[in-house]
């Protein structure tokens, strides 16, 4: 194939060259004939026009020589390409018995690399970092982390801590409606009183649990022991062991000056341990135990079971009509509340002790 190929190109150069060398000497023809000079000018005029055509000749072999490099170079480059796709097509020939498995391992390998790509997307979790005294500390996993809260909301037994803590049991039995944990914690000679807070923020006693729950019963053994809380076995306060710091007294006499600001014990916005002093007992008068009901929107029966608990165990210091006329001068804290069923039955019994400025529009 190599040698066919560059005879045909010799034999093209050859054809070339020929033609080239007729075209110059038409040319030298006609320039000579053309020329009407004497001899010796004839003369010079060809020795001038010989040393061109060679110089002519030199770069048209140039020329060719460079060609034919060219030519050479895209034949070479050709017979390259053609063994290339022979030697392919063999190579298929003998890879299509193994041709299963490239292609399972290709697949595991799009596995890997997807897998790869997932885990890369994945952005990760920043850890919140701690700060402040505790950021050193590491979780234990032997301790028991609650869900509830055992001096509230479980039936478990708890130890005894203190006597606040004891009568706060009774809020755990409101909440349960547990009659008979109740009695126990009554008869018990460590609670003090039944109406202690839940905590600082949390302002509710036993009683507000009992009412929302709507159990008659603990409500009445309830109000019985906060009218009748002489009748028990301790009557003591617990002493406190944190005790309260403040920043005294002053005399206006000292310095002459009347109008003195009260000062407050610096603790950078804290309140230290007087914070412990505030979680204590709530002790508010008959006639907001009989607003309680009114507040959260019971049924006006559980009303009636307040006020008639109240008349029983107050031994003849409270009626029901002194009750009643609290409740009716606090009709707009009712509406305000949104319980407009008992706004309009403190109305109607409004009409039926003279109006107290309310009619029947009012009612309606």
């Amino acid at each position: 194939m190599c040698r066919k190929n560059s005879q045909v190109s010799l034999n093209q150069d050859g054809a070339v060259l020929t033609i080239l060398i007729c075209l110059c000497n038409v040319r030298l023809i006609s320039i000579v004939y053309s020329c009407k000079c004497k001899a010796q000018d004839s003369m010079l005029l060809l020795l001038y026009i010989v040393n061109s055509l060679q110089s002519l000749l030199k770069t048209i072999m140039e020329l060719l020589q460079t060609v034919l490099i060219l030519i050479l170079s895209l034949e070479i480059w050709l017979v390259y390409s053609s063994l290339k796709q022979f030697d392919a097509k063999k190579g298929t020939g003998k890879k299509s018995t193994v041709r299963g498995k490239t292609k399972a391992e290709k697949e595991k390998e799009k596995k890997k690399n997807q897998k790869a790509k997932g885990k890369a997307k994945k952005p990760k979790e920043k850890t919140e970092r701690k700060k402040g005294p505790d950021r050193k500390l590491k979780p234990n996993p032997k301790i028991k982390v609650l869900e509830k809260d055992p001096f509230f909301e479980t039936k478990e037994k708890v130890p005894f801590v203190s006597i606040p803590i004891q009568s706060k049991l009774v809020i755990r039995a409101a909440i349960l409606d547990n009659v008979s944990m109740l009695k126990d914690l009554l008869a018990d000679p460590n609670v003090y009183k039944v109406n202690y807070k839940r905590s600082k923020e949390n302002r509710n006693t036993a009683l507000d649990y009992a009412i929302r729950n709507g159990n008659k019963n603990i409500i009445e053994l309830l109000v019985e022991d906060i009218i009748c809380s002489k009748k028990r076995k301790v009557n003591t306060p617990p002493t406190p062991l944190l005790h309260s710091i403040d920043t005294g007294t002053y005399n206006p006499v000292n310095l002459g000056v009347r109008n003195v600001r009260k000062l407050n014990v610096s603790r950078g916005s804290r309140e230290g341990n007087d914070a412990f002093k505030d979680d204590g007992e709530y002790n508010p008068g008959v006639e907001e135990y009989c607003f309680l009901p009114i507040q959260y929107g019971c049924d006006w029966s559980v009303v009636d079971n307040v006020m008639a608990s109240v008349i029983k165990h107050s031994s003849g210091s409270y009626d029901k009509e002194h009750m009643i006329g609290h409740l009716i001068d606090d009709i707009n804290k009712v509406v305000i509340l949104g319980h407009r069923k008992l706004a309009a039955r403190l109305v109607e019994e409004a009409e039926k002790r003279g109006g107290f400025g309310f009619n029947f529009l009012h009612k309606e």
